[in-house]
């Protein structure tokens, strides 16, 4: 394979970089390789809207950008995934963000390198985490999975590393309807988020994970009976945190009486309390109110 040097023009400027944002934006970056002589640094050239590699990251392009890079000599690795562009962002973030950690991994294996912590518990813009990003697309098994792969495992304290809102990735695993994820992870450490010290801890606006859950109706994912085995009264007391006018997204009350089965803990409560901090002053639409299935 001859020399990269003389197979490419100097790197881009910013007016070629934007053209090449816009043909990864339109899904021509193919085309455009086999008329422009593209080189990393024209990935690499920041623009007003950030790099050509950031776009490719967003729009889901990074492994046919690495296999015409292979074809000219040049390998994209993980710095080049984690270098930041003016407006903050980088490459892992923004494929973290839009579902696209499956082409993260094959670039790793490519380029034989691993992901570890410190990749992943870095400022990925905003005082975020990789683990935020991550939530959006429910992907944090992708970045457990990744980081097996160099011996390392997230642990609960990584979710709960603030960012400068004050808002943890189990904030955002709350409002995404992922905190399930976050369980499967931190479980063979004998750790679990659903506690009511995690689920009302606030940011800087007071908002606290359960308050997300509410909105974003995920209420469902919060209040499983088996994830609330044995600690009834826990559960209950987290309860009386949702606004009654929230109140209808789950049957709760035949989902505590489950938990309640579940460990037999039923002396736990007196009967009196069950009935008045059980039930909101409306009665809950038991039957009316299915549990709703929800995509993975």
């Amino acid at each position: 394979m001859e020399p990269s040097d003389s197979k490419f023009t100097p790197p881009a400027d910013v007016a070629a970089a934007l053209d090449l944002r816009h043909a990864i934006q339109e899904g021509s970056v193919s085309h455009f390789f086999r008329h422009r002589r593209l080189s990393l640094a024209h990935f690499l050239t920041d623009t007003p809207s950030g790099t050509p590699l950031t776009k490719a990251a967003e729009c889901g392009w990074l492994t046919t950008v690495a296999t015409h890079l292979r074809k000219n000599g040049e390998t994209l690795s993980l710095d080049h995934l984690m270098a930041k562009d003016h407006l903050g962002n980088t490459a892992l973030q923004l494929a973290a963000d839009k579902g696209n950690l499956n082409q993260v991994a094959s670039l790793l294996q490519a380029s034989d390198e691993t992901l570890t912590l410190s990749h992943v518990l870095a400022d990925h813009g905003a005082d975020n985490t990789l683990l935020h990003w991550a939530t959006n697309k429910r992907q944090l098994d992708r970045i457990a999975a990744l980081l097996k792969k160099s011996g390392q495992v997230l642990e609960l304290d990584h979710f709960l590393r603030p960012n400068q809102f004050g808002q943890t990735a189990l904030h955002w695993a709350a409002s995404r309807g992922c905190l399930d994820q976050v369980e499967e992870i931190v479980r063979p450490a004998g750790k679990t988020p659903f506690t009511s010290a995690l689920l009302l801890l606030p940011d800087k606006q007071g908002a606290t994970p359960l308050e997300r859950a509410v909105l974003s109706e995920h209420l469902d994912r919060v209040f499983v009976p088996a994830r609330w085995a044995g600690r009834a009264p826990e559960m209950l007391a987290l309860w009386n945190h949702v606004p009654e006018a929230k109140r209808g997204q789950i049957p709760f009350q035949e989902w505590l009486h489950e938990t309640l089965l579940l460990k037999r803990t039923l002396p736990l409560l007196e009967k009196d309390s069950f009935r008045t901090a059980a039930r909101p002053s409306s009665p809950l639409p038991v039957q009316d109110s299915p549990r709703r299935e929800r995509s993975s």
